[in-house]
This record gives structure tokens, sequence and C-alpha cells, in this order.
């Protein structure tokens, strides 16, 4: 009985967990990125009319699942950035990221939306050819 009760609690600890990083990330979107505080790659694709950041960790097993998609969009469009989270915090810091995989699209400088955990590869597409 204790065990199942323990079970409970962690998987309600987690859903909450999620759901506050959810929430705290959503207040993000509509944010605009200054782009002068960015270099290189990073301060290019914000230039763009559209574009995906995809922020990963190389440990993350949820990340090891997306990043084929990413890979395959990747070939199709040219608007997308992969950003190791374990290399480049600052950079995640900035757009707000608190866990991976997170994919946040831009228009330009804004943010339009946070994406967290994994994503199929139809919505992806969809997010992309979307104007």
């Amino acid at each position: 009985m204790y065990v199942a009760a323990a079970i409970v609690l962690i998987l309600i600890l987690m859903f909450g967990m999620r759901l506050s990083i959810s929430r705290k990330a959503k207040k993000n979107e509509g944010k605009t990125l200054e782009i002068n505080s960015f270099n290189g790659k990073v301060a290019e694709y914000l230039k763009k009319e559209k574009s995906l950041f995809y922020f990963y960790a190389p440990n993350c097993s949820a990340c090891k699942r997306q990043q084929p998609i990413i890979d395959k969009l990747q070939n199709e469009f040219s608007d997308i950035i992969k950003i190791d989270v374990s290399k480049d915090l600052p950079t995640a810091r900035k757009f707000g990221v608190m866990a991976t995989p997170t994919i946040v699209l831009m228009n330009r400088n804004k943010i339009k939306e946070i994406l967290i955990g994994l994503r199929s590869e139809a919505l992806l597409r969809s997010k992309l050819n979307a104007g």
C-alpha cells in the first residue's frame, strides 16, 4: 500500500513540475529578443523571417528520440538551428529554456511558440510550413 501511494505521489510531483515548466515557458511567447546580445549563427537565424531553434542535451533520452526528426527536417528546411545547452547555456537562458528538448519557433527575433518535450515530425512540419 505504501509503495502504491509513493508511486502516485511521484507521478503527481512529476506532472506538477512539467506543468509548472510549461506555464513559465508560455510566458515567454511574444517576447522580443535583442539580436545584438547574440553572436554568430544564433544572430543570423534571429534575422530570418521564421526559424526553429532546437535546444537539446546530449544525455537527454527524449532528445535522442527527437534528434532524428530534427535532422530529417533540417535537410528540408534551412531555418532550423540546433543548440546544445551543455555547450551554450547562456543562449538557452536568453530564450527562457528550462527543460530539454525544447523547440522555440521564431518570427524574426520574436518568440512565436515554445514546445517542450518530444514532438512528432508531422506537428513540426506543420509549424514550419505555417506562415
